[in-house]
């Protein structure tokens, strides 16, 4: 289950291995360490994190090798590694300061280098070119700072496809940094539905066509910061451009919180089950690994029945079997269980691990899946107890986290997607309208909690009556004729108002 290298290892770890500092962990251990909940510390972290990622080699980052097969559809380069671009500048060269801004007066200006003589448009190029040139994710993202139009005009339009996550060409991989779940390209306008064999999404702002979805990933806990919160968990939804070049790749972010009520999450607990069939197999290869060592070491045959051996292997080749095979429903990555929002914020940035090439259109959804408790301990679970089939740790967590740090903002455009830029597909069916009037954001929104700006309510549907009509509530300025100036929200329906 564990994939690619782990390219946080520190030399120190490296010898702990071979000194046998880990040689004494053992399933009971791990089991131990799940039954003490969240109160027991994790397995020990061996990664030297973020801060030694721009020493890294881009080229052979397991990331960079992932992505190289995209290359032709990515412009910046998967051989450069661009983790050490997350340089912050506060300040624009117009208003008056230059900090932040290396070496901003170099070849800008005119005679004597003092401010006066400053080619301020020559300086706002170089400041332009260098807020391009930093755009790391991920970042809190706050309305406040969500100043640019929203130029998507309908809703992130998916598909669930073909292939389910019981089927074995869909990769469930419990990696150092993540659970992933990799769906085969598989694209054929000529057997399938608009070409994609598996889930897709037709992306708003002039993607085109139904881009393939070609991995899924879950973060503990979240990367991204919502109006200055850390979330328990981000689910990371990665598509791409396969049919223009050089356009990039869309991710949709979904940031995942605990339910005030503790109730569990059937669909992304359909998930967990995948991976943990998976954990179950490599704890089932550990502990093969350990009998099989002590058999070398003392002679293992001489005191174990041979009946015993075969049970324990035939239970073994059944957890891997099981792990190719986990029963679930039919499941969808876009189920609305998990993206509850039709609504979004934008902004250009990153992958999130090395080489941190900028190439990602980020959408970051307004509100967050929901789990349990329970949920969140297994996904952690999973992910930061996970041994290989040596019974070596693989998580690269640091104090219970594998999110990369918060990057500077930048200046770089954010916006914020409401019901004024557009309406759900389901919701223009009874709203008669693309999008909604001035004055009717409260059919869509709630206001937060200071007023000042529309958060998105959960995706919903206007109750209907016998005859399929829907509810005008009894109502009576609410049904035909209407009076005055006004519109139908509700198919049928008169807007609220005064006569």
């Amino acid at each position: 289950m564990v994939q690619g290298i782990d390219y946080c290892v520190r030399v120190q770890d490296s010898k702990d291995y071979e000194s046998g500092r880990y040689d004494n962990i053992t399933p009971e251990d791990l089991e131990a360490a799940l039954a003490a909940n969240e109160d027991t510390p994790y397995l020990p972290p061996h990664c030297s994190g973020p801060q030694g990622w721009g020493a890294l080699h881009a080229p052979e980052t397991p990331e960079s090798r992932y992505w190289f097969r995209y290359q032709q559809w990515i412009e910046p380069s998967l051989q450069k590694n661009y983790c050490s671009a997350s340089v912050e500048y506060d300040q624009s060269p117009t208003s008056g300061s230059m900090a932040g801004i290396d070496g901003q007066l170099a070849g800008v200006t005119d005679g004597e280098e003092n401010e006066d003589d400053i080619d301020v448009e020559a300086v706002a190029a170089i400041f332009e070119d260098r807020i391009v040139e930093h755009q790391q994710s991920p970042i809190d993202v706050r309305r406040s700072m969500a100043r640019s139009e929203c130029f998507e005009y309908h809703q992130i339009r998916h598909k669930k496809g073909d292939y389910d996550i019981t089927n074995p060409s869909v990769r469930k991989e419990i990696h150092p940094n993540k659970l992933r779940l990799t769906y085969p390209q598989d694209y054929d306008i000529t057997i399938h539905d608009d070409g994609v064999g598996g889930p897709s999404a037709d992306m708003p702002k002039g993607w085109g066509d139904q881009l393939p979805v070609t991995h899924v990933d879950i973060k503990i806990p979240s990367e991204h910061w919502l109006e200055g919160r850390q979330y328990a968990a981000e689910y990371q939804i990665f598509l791409v451009q396969n049919r223009e070049s050089q356009r990039g790749a869309p991710a949709v972010s979904v940031l995942i919180d605990l339910h005030p009520e503790n109730k569990r999450n059937e669909k992304l607990q359909a998930l967990l089950n995948q991976f943990q069939a998976g954990w179950n197999a490599d704890m089932a290869d550990c502990e093969n690994y350990v009998r099989q060592s002590r058999r070398v070491l003392e002679n293992f045959a001489s005191f174990v029945e041979d009946e015993e051996e075969d049970a324990f292997q035939q239970n073994r080749d059944k957890l891997r079997r099981k792990a190719q095979w986990a029963s679930t429903d039919s499941w969808d990555p876009w189920d609305e269980d998990i993206i509850r929002s039709r609504y979004f914020f934008g902004y250009e940035g990153s992958i999130t691990e090395p080489p941190c090439t900028q190439f990602i259109s980020w959408r970051v959804m307004e509100l967050p899946a929901l789990i349990s408790k329970e949920q969140l301990m297994q996904m952690k679970s999973i992910l930061f107890n996970h041994v290989d089939g040596h019974c070596r740790p693989t998580s690269n967590h640091h104090d219970g986290s594998v999110a990369r740090p918060l990057q500077p903002f930048n200046h770089r455009e954010m916006w914020q997607c409401t019901c004024r830029d557009f309406i759900g597909d389901d919701e223009r069916k009874w709203y008669n309208r693309n999008r909604c009037w001035a004055g009717d954001e409260d059919i869509f929104h709630d206001r937060t909690d200071d007023g000042m700006y529309w958060m998105s309510k959960p995706i919903f549907q206007p109750s209907t009556n016998e005859s399929g009509t829907y509810n005008c509530d009894g109502d009576p300025t609410l049904t035909p004729p209407c009076c005055g100036e006004t519109f139908n929200p509700f198919h049928g329906c008169c807007r609220r108002m005064e006569c």
